[in-house]
Formats: C-alpha cells, structure tokens, sequence
C-alpha cells in the first residue's frame, strides 16, 4: 500500500506503584522495532487521573523521493 511508518500511542504511567498501567506496551512496542518520538506530559485523562502519553515510530521502507503514491488496498494481489 505504499505505508512507511507506523505509529503507536501509548498511555504511560507517571509513577512505578500506578495501579492501573505498567511500561509493558512501551517495552512491547520496543520489542517490535519501534523507537520513542516523543513524550506529551500529563495530555492523557483516564482512570481519573492525568497520564503522560508516548508517541513511538517505527519505519517500514525506505523513503523515496519523490514518495510512490498510496495505493488502495484492494488493488493488492
């Protein structure tokens, strides 16, 4: 389809006792190849509380240029 990076969003908790998230997505996402991009501080709300949010990527192809056109998934065999 022409895709060449994926993103990932992840909720991280601000402390190592939270009882509702661990870093086990962040480690998940680094096992599958993706490097952190960023860090929002306290941009997330749930659970009743506030929660950094990651911003992972992770590059699939090589970046031409110009870029290929996206091509529609139905067109592929």
């Amino acid at each position: 389809m022409g895709v060449l990076n994926i993103n990932a969003c992840i909720a991280v908790p601000r402390a190592a006792d939270d009882p509702y998230l661990t870093v086990g997505s962040l480690a998940f996402h680094k096992r599958l190849g993706y490097q952190m991009a960023g860090i929002f501080h306290q941009s997330g709300y749930k659970f009743g509380r506030w929660y950094d949010v990651a911003w992972m990527e992770k590059m699939l192809g090589k970046h031409e240029e110009p870029p290929a056109a996206v091509r529609d998934f139905h067109s592929i065999d």
